[in-house]
């Protein structure tokens, strides 16, 4: 899914994570599975995320956008 999203809008990757935090895609294959860095609450909440992220291997823009049905917690 994240590669044809990527491919369908010309962004040099996309990162998915699930509600918990864990990456599902990366473009550093070793952090697939580990716990993303940036505070997702207002993902989590249905609200975008946009922001400036540091560490790959320079910094990049990002954004963030609910996908997925809600869940009862």
């Amino acid at each position: 899914m994240a590669e044809r999203l990527r491919e369908a809008s010309g962004f040099e990757y996309i990162v998915v994570a699930d509600e918990d935090g864990i990456r599902h895609s990366h473009p550093v294959e070793d952090a697939i599975g580990q716990p993303s860095s940036i505070d997702a609450s207002s993902v989590l909440a249905y609200s975008e995320w946009t922001g400036v992220e540091r560490g790959l291997p320079d910094s990049h823009s990002g954004r963030g956008h609910p996908y997925g049905a809600r869940t009862a917690r």
